[in-house]
This record gives C-alpha cells, structure tokens and sequence, in this order.
C-alpha cells in the first residue's frame, strides 16, 4: 500500500499523486479526474463518504494515474527569442518592453 498523508481537510498525498477532494451533496459515486492543464487530481465525492474509503478507491486507481500523467501533453517553457508553433507554422518570440 503506497504512504498516504493528509495535508488538509481537502488535500491528500497518495505515492506520488496529491489529490483534492471534493465532498458533494449531489454526487452518487466517487468521480477521479485528471486536468492535464493544472497537473492536478480531483475527487468528487459523497458527503458521507469515509476518507477511507476515499484512499482506498484513490490507492486502487494508482496505475491508471499515472498513466493519466505520462499521456498528458508535456509543457515547454515560452522563452525570449525561442519559437512556437501555431497554426502549423514556427512563429518567433519577440518581447517589445511598453513605452
């Protein structure tokens, strides 16, 4: 079983993955998301829901987290006179300071 903290009422520290949970008076299920923009888990859960039973169903889907992880798009730092890509074509990175 991989080392589990609580760092908050709302944040958890599975292996290598924090999550935040979401206690919900609407949900039905526990609901894991991935937002590949903010590199961040989320739980949505039941209220009544146990934080056992939390860490238990985030420690059964450790596997498919990382796989969520390794298939997100990587971020590449924007740097003066570097380039990007847009629209199919390499655009150069020009800083003008304001006036």
């Amino acid at each position: 079983m991989p080392a589990r903290a609580l760092i908050s009422d709302n944040i958890l520290q599975i292996g290598d993955f924090t999550i935040e949970v979401k206690p919900m008076a609407r949900a039905r299920r526990l609901t894991l998301r991935y937002s590949a923009k903010k590199s961040r888990f989320t739980i949505s859960a039941p209220k009544r829901t146990s934080r056992k039973s939390i860490v238990a169903f985030v420690t059964a889907q450790q596997e498919w987290m990382r796989r969520q992880v390794s298939a997100a798009p990587k971020t590449l730092p924007v740097l003066e006179q570097g380039s990007v890509m847009i629209e199919g074509l390499l655009r150069a990175i020009i800083h003008q300071s304001a006036p």
